[in-house]
């Protein structure tokens, strides 16, 4: 199965803020999706975005390109000049296998549930051990607070065994 490219656009400022009606674009047609990532203080502007290699343009090999064309339409103008810009094909990747998940179909439902169990004292946190936004930052933060959670409680007195001086 073909993957996800993924590109990050970086700008001075979020220009686009309060311009555009929403933060994340979805487009079906062209087969891309972005992110407005920029920090909360908007002290630079940032997207994240995705798009299918099997565009059109994937034959004349400018991805970068066609998502900057992409972002010059949906964001606006400067859009498709950010100061910074990197693109990735994972697939090109012979080690990765892909992005967004490099795991095959159907693993995390086979095997998902021995990822959430700890092996003695190693508890183990991460995006593919999230109960919900799996594959992205917002699982890993998830995870790592449900993991930190059931530490803590582990850790509580009430539940540490009395140790009896000899």
């Amino acid at each position: 199965p073909m993957s996800w490219v993924k590109f990050n656009a970086v700008y001075d400022k979020p220009f686009w803020r309060g311009k555009v009606l929403g933060s994340q674009f979805l487009c079906l047609d062209r087969r891309v999706e972005a992110f407005d990532i920029s920090p909360v203080d908007e002290s630079f502007g940032e997207i994240v975005g995705f798009l299918l290699p099997d565009f059109s343009d994937r034959q004349s090999g400018d991805m970068a390109a066609y998502a900057k064309r992409f972002l010059e339409e949906v964001y606006g103008p400067g859009a498709g000049e950010p100061r910074s810009f990197a693109i990735q094909d994972w697939n090109a990747e012979p080690r990765v296998g892909g992005c967004v998940s490099s795991l095959k179909p159907g693993l995390l439902t086979r095997i998902g549930p021995a990822l959430s169990d700890p092996v003695g004292p190693i508890h183990f946190a991460g995006t593919e051990r999230s109960s919900a936004w799996v594959n992205y930052m917002e699982g890993a933060v998830q995870s790592g607070q449900s993991v930190a959670g059931r530490v803590l409680g582990e850790l509580a007195p009430s539940n540490r065994q009395q140790v009896v001086p000899a």
